[in-house]
């Protein structure tokens, strides 16, 4: 049972196209996220510019990140897909963006 869709997650994430499946999905991780994804998850995740960047230096560090030129590494991306099921399952747990926000 599926608390969030695969379009979820690819909508924390900023995805384009969506995957509609799973499978879809886990080719597009497997493959390499783009680097905005892990941007946009961050900021659904999280308010304000320090926590953004604590939360985006726990996933890769800073330096790194700045390196990355388009795709992120298949790790980078499975911690990405990650952070995304979280803040897309929070959002359909709390039926409120901010309030799903606060409580992570």
């Amino acid at each position: 049972m599926l608390l969030v869709t695969p379009e979820a997650v690819a909508d924390v994430m900023e995805l384009r196209p969506v995957p509609h499946t799973l499978a879809e999905l886990e080719a597009r991780v497997r493959d390499g996220l783009p680097k905005a994804a892990l941007k946009a998850g961050v900021e659904h995740a999280t308010d304000g510019a320090d926590a953004r960047r604590a939360l985006l230096a726990r996933i890769i560090p800073e330096a790194t990140y700045k390196r990355r030129r388009d795709r992120l590494t298949q790790d980078e991306s499975e911690k990405t897909e990650r952070l995304a099921r979280i803040v897309a399952t929070a959002a359909y747990v709390w039926d409120d963006a901010d309030a799903a926000r606060q409580f992570l």
